[in-house]
């Protein structure tokens, strides 16, 4: 999943750099770094910590729920 998200997110970089380029060049300032770089997504995928039953509940109901809205299952407990 690693490589997986760090593919997408150099691949997006790269499609919204030059978008932004070709489209709306003055907008692209907004995303250089401290270093000099443009950055788009944040530098971690660090997890949230669960510090409040709403937000656990929050999450558990996103995980049961998604698949069913997808369309992958018809029923949460599939």
């Amino acid at each position: 999943m690693a490589g997986f998200l760090r593919d997408f997110k150099r691949f997006t970089s790269a499609k919204f750099r030059a978008n932004l380029e070709a489209t709306e060049p003055s907008v692209l300032k907004l995303f250089i770094d401290v270093q000099g770089s443009y950055r788009f997504w944040m530098e971690t995928n660090a997890p949230k910590k669960i510090e409040n039953p709403a937000f656990y509940f929050q999450k558990l109901n996103y995980i049961h729920e998604n698949p069913v809205r997808k369309g992958y299952v018809s029923r949460p407990e599939h």
